[in-house]
């Protein structure tokens, strides 16, 4: 399957959309036919339920642009979260589109240890994406990047190096 722009999704009622305040959500009723009615009556446009370009999921699709159009003004009718109050009170099964803020926030994202704070030079703490591989029993203690040559020296060293070599290749510009 090729990758498609969202106005011309299989299944527009599996695509994104975004509301008045301009938060972005996913609608995820990926069985377009059984769901399509129950998403009618939610957002109170029973007239789309009715519209022969749309009563199955061929002709949506087929007419796909034409009801995202239809859905996008409706959508830009009311804020996300009045969005979710609505999806909520009638079974629409939908995710927001988080923003990096919305992911830095969430308590469920902190929970499952997404994010570890690392020290910065200044000593604040700065949220950053935990690595995903995780070995039981080791203790994570980050700190901030090193500075760009910040130990070549001690590499250098470890590697064999004389000081006086050290020196001729930093004279050179060769290093920092």
């Amino acid at each position: 399957m090729r990758p498609q722009d969202r106005y011309h999704m299989r299944n527009p009622l599996a695509n994104c959309y975004q509301a008045k305040d301009g938060k972005w959500f996913w609608l995820l009723l990926v069985e377009g036919d059984r769901h399509w009615p129950n998403l009618c009556r939610a957002i109170g446009r029973e007239d789309l339920r009715d519209d022969p370009r749309f009563q199955t999921l061929e002709l949506r699709s087929r007419h796909a642009p034409e009801l995202v159009a239809e859905l996008d003004q409706t959508f830009a009718l009311k804020t996300r979260e009045e969005w979710a109050e609505v999806f909520r009170a009638h079974d629409i099964w939908w995710e927001p589109v988080n923003s990096i803020d919305d992911l830095l926030a969430d308590p469920l994202a902190r929970a499952a240890g997404v994010f570890v704070d690392v020290p910065t030079e200044d000593g604040a703490l700065k949220p950053l994406v935990a690595s995903p591989a995780d070995f039981g029993g080791t203790v994570i203690n980050p700190g901030p990047a090193p500075q760009l040559g910040q130990h070549t020296e001690q590499v250098l060293l470890e590697l064999g190096y004389q000081p006086s070599e050290i020196l001729a290749l930093r004279d050179e510009g060769a290093i920092l």
